[in-house]
């Protein structure tokens, strides 16, 4: 699976640093730090008193550095952006506190934190801070599941994660007369665009019936919301026509697409897919029957490598 080479430039900005040093008289290190860069985020901002708009961008990196002896984390935040012109080319905090779970996410979270900046006299209050971070391998690329909330001066609240996310997991296809047809080989790449606050949804391998031959599409210009409590959810009321190489597949219009996508979970998936044999050769729609077929995807975040076949 080699649709991944596209985004290539994304998993360099997700990397792990380890540094370890020990100390001669003893077993336990006397430091080990692991950094961790993620550069290529969203943002979402929202004023709790109601009195400015809400705000929406890219460009804000987070440079983590993790302290496993101290259990503490130093997180620098850049090209944070607030409502009224206010910006802040670099804000530090120091000593958040950050556990591992069972399931290996690595959680920072502390409140009434102080962020110092240069060039400012005053610090920012974080009143609150939460960031999740889980590891994942898809076909060998690094794509953690990232959720970030913060709270900032009491009157902020943000909201974030990385620009582009790919998941994988169980699609299962209902035709009309209620037969089903489920398969695992999809894989789904979603790209926001904070400017225009519409999504691409790129499907690998979409195989929706058995007799449809496995294609690479995309659907395209899907408006999204992102809410406070980490949710970006995705709903089209108009027909999508995906696109093949760019090209418009109009045998497939998409229809009633909805998707519910957890920063910290992962995303499901609904559409319906309708059939237009005026667009297919004779051959491939006398094997198509039940349209329209609705489509259900639910794509957990899984802490493990998912390769998939060559």
């Amino acid at each position: 699976m080699k649709f991944f080479s596209t985004l290539t430039a994304i998993t360099a900005g997700l990397a792990l640093c380890f540094s370890l040093s020990s100390c001669n008289n003893s077993d336990q290190p006397e430091e080990f730090k692991v950094q961790q860069q993620i550069t290529d985020s969203f943002i979402h901002i929202s004023d709790l008193s109601g009195m400015q708009s809400e705000m929406n961008y890219k460009g804000v990196s987070y440079n983590i550095i993790y302290d496993y002896v101290e259990a503490t984390a130093d997180v620098t935040i850049k090209g944070l952006k607030l409502p009224g012109d206010q910006q802040f080319p670099a804000l530090s905090i120091t000593k958040i506190p950050f556990k591992v779970t069972n399931d290996g996410s690595r959680v920072l979270e502390g409140s009434n934190l102080a962020a110092t900046s240069t060039g400012f006299a005053e610090s920012q209050l974080f009143n609150s801070f939460k960031m999740v971070v889980s590891d994942r391998l898809i076909d060998n690329y690094y794509f953690p599941a990232v959720c970030i909330e913060y709270t900032v001066n009491s009157t902020y609240k943000a909201t974030g994660s990385i620009l582009s996310q790919i998941f994988v997991g169980t699609t299962v296809t209902t035709d009309i007369n209620g037969h089903s047809f489920s398969n695992e080989t999809p894989a789904y790449v979603l790209e926001l665009d904070p400017q225009t606050m519409k999504a691409a949804l790129t499907i690998n391998n979409a195989k929706f019936i058995q007799s449809m031959p496995a294609q690479t599409m995309t659907f395209a210009g899907i408006p999204y919301t992102v809410s406070d409590n980490g949710i970006v959810t995705l709903e089209s009321t108009e027909t999508i026509i995906p696109t093949i190489n760019k090209v418009e597949f109009k045998a497939f219009p998409i229809s009633d697409l909805k998707a519910e996508y957890n920063l910290t979970t992962g995303m499901n998936l609904n559409f319906v897919c309708s059939i237009d044999k005026s667009q297919m050769k004779p051959e491939m729609a006398d094997k198509i029957e039940g349209s329209p077929f609705t489509v259900n995807a639910k794509l957990p975040f899984i802490k493990k490598s998912s390769n998939e076949a060559q």
